[in-house]
């Protein structure tokens, strides 16, 4: 049996996913060609192609993990890296679409300014087929630290998650302190006040 990864491995690898090195401008770019000329095409199985291999996913789920750790520096890293691929993205579909000079653009192109549920849809599968291997090696980070491990989804119970009005400036503050204020008036917020008798219940036990 494999030894479970160690909190220390998976942080470096949050590292690893934030950093700004050559395979993620390669793929970058190799994403942000296919993508262009398959607008161009009008095919939307070439648009799905670089969707495939394009790595934003990287950055973003670090920092995800960052502003949850509270770590800024490495979620300024990851978003740095990100901001470059946007711009290399950008760049290059500017560039091919000026060279190609096309008079009317392609269904594919036009669709991609209306999006529907269909899309979210297919990006929120998307993003839960790629972290789902980092929610794996999370898991072995937890397997034998204690006898039973309950997973339960806290953010929505902290003020200001959904009803971001209650702060000003609107939103809820991020990062967020574990020990912030939680919900506790039902008529301020009727289902985080619920998830946070929630997770006393289960606390309780």
């Amino acid at each position: 049996m494999a030894e479970p990864t160690s909190l220390a491995s998976l942080e470096a690898g949050f590292e690893r996913e934030a950093r700004l090195d050559e395979p993620f401008v390669v793929l970058t770019v190799a994403a942000g060609l296919i993508a262009t000329l398959g607008l161009l095409a009008d095919s939307a199985a070439v648009v799905i192609g670089a969707m495939l291999i394009a790595p934003w996913i990287l950055p973003l789920r670090s920092a995800s993990f960052a502003i949850i750790d509270g770590r800024l520096n490495l979620a300024g890293r990851a978003l740095l890296t990100l901001a470059v691929g946007v711009t290399i993205t950008i760049a290059l579909s500017a560039g091919l679409g000026w060279l190609a000079r096309l008079p009317v653009l392609g269904d594919e192109v036009l669709r991609r300014t209306t999006p529907n549920l269909l899309d979210l849809g297919i990006a929120l599968v998307a993003g839960s087929i790629a972290t789902y291997g980092r929610l794996r090696a999370v898991a072995e980070v937890m397997a034998k630290r204690c006898g039973r491990f309950i997973s339960v989804g806290g953010v929505p119970a902290y003020r200001g998650f959904m009803n971001p009005g209650l702060f000003r400036p609107a939103g809820l503050p991020v990062p967020i302190r574990e020990d912030a204020e939680r919900v506790r008036d039902e008529s301020e917020d009727d289902k985080g006040y619920r998830i946070v008798r929630t997770e006393e219940r289960v606390f309780e036990h």
